[in-house]
């Protein structure tokens, strides 16, 4: 089965609020391992403005304002995400968050497969908040099963590229099942 594994960089966590910086995507053949770059933009919505400036990516990681403001529109690629997400089955690391910023920019998903952080939840049961296991971070699962840091700077694309192989090491463990 080949599946894309999403991840977007946002200006904020509220879906609402934020505008969507930069998609990631990379599809990955669960039967032979194989990950490929199907999409790595920095892209610019509509709604991004200067209140944007001092978001949190901004502050941590190598994108920048300036960067993002002079990136291509998101409605440039519109055709191009769309057909991925046909094509593909669909998931990420959160997938509720990136999914979210994608249906509110107008994206749908025909085949969405489980979230890859709730499946880690379960299997490294960090402890519980209201009866389920607490949601571990990328680089918390990344260590679990490679017992290295993770040392990416959250950008789209290399954390996409982080949940594909996490994604494919609990596969190949019987730990993370697709629906029928």
């Amino acid at each position: 089965m080949e599946v894309a594994v999403v991840d977007v960089e946002t200006t904020s966590l509220r879906v609402l609020r934020g505008s969507i910086v930069e998609i990631g995507i990379i599809g990955l053949d669960l039967a032979k391992g194989d990950l490929t770059v199907l999409f790595d933009h920095v892209v610019r919505e509509t709604r991004f403005s200067s209140k944007d400036m001092n978001a949190w990516i901004f502050l941590h990681s190598t994108l920048t304002y300036d960067f993002v403001s002079t990136a291509s529109p998101l409605q440039i690629h519109r055709v191009a995400l769309q057909s991925i997400f046909n094509r593909y089955a669909v998931t990420s690391y959160n997938r509720e968050f990136d999914i979210a910023f994608l249906h509110r920019a107008g994206f749908t998903f025909p085949r969405l497969i489980p979230c890859i952080m709730h499946a880690a939840a379960g299997v490294l049961k960090l402890g519980r908040f209201n009866g389920e296991y607490t949601y571990p971070s990328l680089g918390k699962a990344w260590h679990f099963f490679f017992q290295i840091p993770l040392t990416n700077a959250h950008r789209a694309t290399a954390d996409a590229w982080a949940a594909s192989l996490i994604l494919l090491e609990m596969y190949r463990r019987c730990l993370y099942r697709l629906p029928r």
